[in-house]
């Protein structure tokens, strides 16, 4: 965030009247850092560009919330203001975070009927951006359902053996991976990790995805091209895995990496067959307790 607060501050310097938008990201930037007043400051000179732009006054009344969270007049002001904003012209995240505060300010507000409507539509307005961008829900299901297809004794039986492999040369440990049920716990258990001096958390990358691109690449269809891959092929997979994590700012020579990304769960056997010497840490929490969260 400080990193492209710096960016968004050199872009206002280049132009002689910045637009809105510019102050909008400065201003979404101090309030992810808690800078408050840096924050209000941005989002009112956004509304001076442009008066009831729907995201600045999302920002002010985040910010009011965050620092006045029992001040019930002040909360019922930002509400107020809240729905006055016009969200049809808004992008689909932008009208998703209106509702969304709108919702936070009910709850806090112990108007629970409110809060409620609000995160329905929060959950609705999503659903209307994932069929407007075309995302097919289906798709991913059948991709989890047909690995547990494939997940047999006899598939696993029937890969051609290939040698056990230690820690890669050079590098300071086997890869690690956090993986879960999403809401478990992992990004909590990634930032305990992460503030050892010897470890390096990659939070959410696409590194296994490459490597799996690259399995269909060599081997034709995933998973079944598992089975028949050639120790070659391996060590061509890996290095694929080890430029993706330093394409990420790893640490592979100097740190344990851990990858972290809770649906690679579904991707164990890849981690198993390319990464055989790699730790894998599940992390576990109470069905219902992951499903509320």
């Amino acid at each position: 965030y400080r990193e492209a607060l710096a960016y968004c501050g050199r872009a206002m310097e280049l132009i002689p009247s910045p637009p809105a938008i510019f102050f909008i990201i400065a201003a979404d930037l101090h309030e992810r850092l808690s800078e408050f007043d840096a924050a209000i400051a941005n989002a009112e000179k956004a509304l001076e560009a442009e008066p009831g732009n729907g995201e600045a006054v999302r920002i002010v009344a985040r910010v009011e919330r965050r620092r006045h969270p029992n001040d019930k007049a002040l909360l019922a002001e930002m509400r107020s203001r809240l729905e006055a904003v016009t969200t049809n012209n808004l992008p689909f995240e932008h009208r998703r975070s209106v509702e969304e505060e709108l919702a936070q300010i009910s709850d806090r507000l112990g108007d629970v009927d409110a809060a409620f409507e609000h995160f329905r539509r929060m959950n609705e307005i999503a659903q209307e951006e994932a069929q407007a961008t075309r995302i097919d829900k289906n798709s991913y299901l059948k991709h989890v359902e047909d690995l547990i297809a494939y997940a047999t004794e006899e598939n696993f039986k029937s890969w051609r053996p290939l040698p056990a492999l230690s820690v890669e040369a050079g590098h300071r440990a086997a890869p690690t991976f956090i993986v879960g049920f999403p809401r478990s716990g992992t990004t909590l258990l990634d930032q305990i990790c992460d503030a050892h001096p010897d470890i390096q958390v990659l939070e959410e990358k696409p590194c296994l995805r490459q490597l799996r691109d690259a399995v269909e690449k060599i081997g034709g269809d995933y998973p079944q091209a598992l089975g028949s891959l050639t120790e070659d092929q391996r060590q061509d997979l890996r290095s694929v895995y080890w430029k993706a994590l330093e394409n990420e700012g790893a640490d592979i020579k100097g740190k344990l990496v851990i990858d972290k990304l809770p649906l690679s769960i579904i991707n164990v056997a890849l981690i198993a067959r390319v990464l055989p010497e790699a730790k894998i840490i599940l992390a576990l929490r109470h069905p219902v307790d992951s499903v509320f969260s």
